[in-house]
């Protein structure tokens, strides 16, 4: 039979911590403190910190939060981690076109008639 569990009152939270050595306690609070700095960082990037909520330009747009950024902002893909050449970067342009760059020639793969591959290559 599984053992049954009981939250700690405050009270007792307090006086299992105090029994601790001192060690455990700054690793505790250290962790504490790093947790909430985390948890802040991320509310505010959900809070659409980095780029407003109807922004066009969104890390992830697939996951139940995505993150947005900033309307301008340029996005670089690093195609390999060996080869600087190979960096592809996005950004919009003012009239909604799309500028894609590369360090190197683009070569476009058209897979379907919404979808196409893009690499960097030699001429």
């Amino acid at each position: 039979m599984a053992k049954a569990y009981h939250l700690l009152s405050p009270e007792e939270q307090t006086a299992k911590f105090d029994r601790l050595p001192a060690w455990a306690r700054e690793r505790l609070q250290r962790t504490s403190r790093d947790l909430a700095f985390a948890q802040s960082e991320l509310d505010a990037l959900r809070r659409g910190r980095y780029g407003p909520a109807n922004s066009p330009v969104q890390v992830d747009p697939y996951d139940d939060q995505p993150i947005n950024l900033p309307p301008t902002a340029s996005i670089e893909f690093r195609l390999s981690d060996t080869d600087n050449r190979k960096i592809v970067r996005v950004r919009i342009l003012k009239d909604g076109m799309l500028d894609i760059n590369a360090n190197g020639a683009l070569w476009l793969n058209p897979r379907a008639s919404n979808s196409v591959e893009i690499s960097v290559g030699d001429q």
